[in-house]
């Protein structure tokens, strides 16, 4: 562990346009105002964000999810070329959901801007040499490697992002068994299928645990618990637990899926 003092610092206030994408806009920001060493600190609201996690298993990659809607940005902390080569952005968001508040964190992959201001506290400038002084360099003094600039470091975040979409979209889905509703699952990849047959339900039907549904509004959902009337399922994008009044839907019998009884719900016309 090594330790410097570092005298020559800059504060810069950034504010950001709805509509900005972050890490990206904020890396565009960084290049403008010339920060190659630093600190970030934020807050605000952000929209349709992807958070990438360690799983608790020892050795495992990263888990990337994405949470749809709003969030509040409790904090958001980051580091400029310290802790990496480039820009790293981790927050603590909240939200109000009808289980009550619930909190996510993670490292920031991506996410839309509605309201950020983010205080930027670069370091280690000005060395007299026309490079930056790291903490490593300050400690035993040899020469920096130049540091890329944040455009190419956000186009290089796109194209990677890019390429994980290609191979999730080839990946086989195979339909889980039922789950328990948890907090913190992450979305099933979901490829898109072939059109299937309808068979119109003409009679009565009861859906029983087990059955698979897709729902208009839910999209695809697990039965976990049936009244006759009513329908406990579990969303399969993102875990939630939904209760369905079936009286007040039209149902539709598809094709089974792996054996179980699979029906589409619409609103009646």
């Amino acid at each position: 562990m090594k330790a410097v003092t570092l005298e020559a610092t800059r504060h810069i206030v950034i504010q950001s346009e709805p509509g900005d994408v972050l890490p990206a806009a904020l890396a565009r920001a960084l290049d403008a105002h010339e920060v190659r060493r630093g600190f970030v600190r934020a807050s605000g609201v952000l929209a349709d964000v992807e958070l990438r996690a360690h799983p608790s298993d020892a050795g495992a990659s990263p888990i990337a999810r994405k949470i749809a809607g709003p969030l509040s940005a409790v904090v958001i902390d980051g580091s400029v070329g310290v802790e990496t080569d480039g820009l790293s952005l981790r927050g603590v968001f909240a939200r109000e959901t009808d289980r009550g508040l619930e909190t996510l964190a993670g490292e920031i992959v991506r996410a839309k801007v509605m309201v950020l201001d983010a205080l930027v506290i670069a370091v280690g400038e000005g060395n007299g040499g026309g490079g930056v002084t790291t903490i490593a360099t300050a400690a035993a003094p040899t020469a920096a490697p130049p540091v890329t600039s944040w455009t190419q470091v956000a186009q290089a975040s796109v194209e990677a992002e890019r390429k994980v979409v290609e191979e999730r979209k080839a990946v086989v889905y195979q339909a889980p068994a039922p789950v328990q509703p948890s907090v913190g699952l992450a979305p099933a990849v979901i490829p898109q299928r072939p059109v299937a047959k309808r068979v119109e339900v003409e009679e009565l039907v009861v859906l029983d645990a087990g059955d698979i549904v897709e729902h208009f509004a839910f999209g695809t959902c697990d039965v976990v618990k049936s009244d006759g009337d009513r329908l406990q399922v579990v969303l399969r994008k993102d875990g939630r637990m939904k209760e369905i009044a079936v009286e007040v839907l039209k149902v539709t019998q598809l094709p089974e899926e792996n054996g179980k009884r699979h029906f589409k719900l619409e609103r009646r016309v």
